[in-house]
């Protein structure tokens, strides 16, 4: 299995597709705002696209570019560490994992 490399897939991240961006500011980010309330955390923030399209967001990823570069864009980021993020419990009213699943590499298994 390949290490995870932050700056490629940071480079990645940046070549979306125009179809891809329209997608997610007509169709999903409308869809997935209907559905928020409150202080919002985005684990697997990437860009923070979202987070710039619904404004009470905190931003969190793996990723130390993906992080930086969501705090040049004015987002609050923080950068999971250890598969924890530095917060209270209790901070945050709705939580999205959006496109996240399908990057985790050995989850846990429980049984």
């Amino acid at each position: 299995m390949k290490k995870y490399n932050d700056e490629l897939m940071f480079n990645d991240l940046q070549g979306k597709r125009i179809h891809g961006r329209l997608y997610q500011k007509f169709f999903l980010y409308p869809k997935l705002k209907r559905n928020i309330s409150g202080k919002l955390l985005d684990v697997g923030a990437g860009l923070g696209d979202f987070c710039i399209f619904y404004k009470n967001s905190v931003a969190a990823d793996i990723n130390k570019h993906g992080v930086d570069h969501c705090i040049s864009r004015s987002i609050e980021a923080k950068l999971i560490v250890n598969d924890r993020i530095d917060y209270e419990k209790e901070t945050f009213d709705t939580v999205i994992m959006d496109n996240v699943i399908e990057h985790i590499w050995d989850p846990p298994v429980s049984g």
